[in-house]
């Protein structure tokens, strides 16, 4: 009678009836992976750029971080409006005009635009964009590494390194 129990134990647990669900993760809740881990404040970024492909990049490592994202494309097509289905980014088509998408985005978030990051070929006014030494660099990386550069505590960074540069904005006060 045991060997008959033991039997159709044994075939239950082959069969995934009696899996076992401590097997997933063998770490204590609570503790963090190994690696560096940033929490990032509520944070809103317009992402511009030419092509969809370009900002794919920056959208992924933005939106994993919990950034609210607006995207906008100047030669977009399908290729946008699937980046923006696929990482759940606010997107803009192509004729929507800079100050309509920023009035939107701030209307929609209810929050002002934190960081504007411009892959265009003529980066607009007030905006980050990739410099020269940036064409280099992988885009998955350059990304990432704008990401860590935006962080709060790390601020003071951004002007001693050479990847990213701040357009200036053209209004005098």
């Amino acid at each position: 009678m045991a060997d008959n129990y033991l039997e159709s134990r044994m075939e239950a647990y082959h069969s995934g009836k009696l899996a076992s669900a401590r097997s997933a993760s063998r770490r204590p809740s609570g503790s963090l992976a190994p690696g560096l881990h940033l929490v990032f404040p509520s944070s809103l970024v317009l992402v511009l750029a030419d092509e969809a492909l370009d900002a794919v990049p920056f959208l992924q490592v933005f939106r994993s971080a919990g950034f609210n994202v607006g995207f906008s494309c100047t030669n977009g097509g399908q290729q946008a409006v699937k980046a923006a289905q696929r990482f759940g980014v606010r997107y803009y088509p192509d004729s929507s005009a800079l100050m309509a998408i920023v009035q939107d985005i701030c209307r929609t978030y209810k929050k002002d635009v934190d960081q504007v990051l411009d892959l265009r070929s003529s980066p607009a006014a007030g905006a980050i964009f990739p410099t020269e030494a940036a064409k280099a660099v992988e885009p998955q990386l350059l990304a990432r590494q704008l990401l860590f550069l935006l962080h709060p505590d790390n601020a003071p960074l951004f002007a001693h390194q050479t990847l990213f540069a701040l357009r200036a904005s053209e209004c005098k006060q």
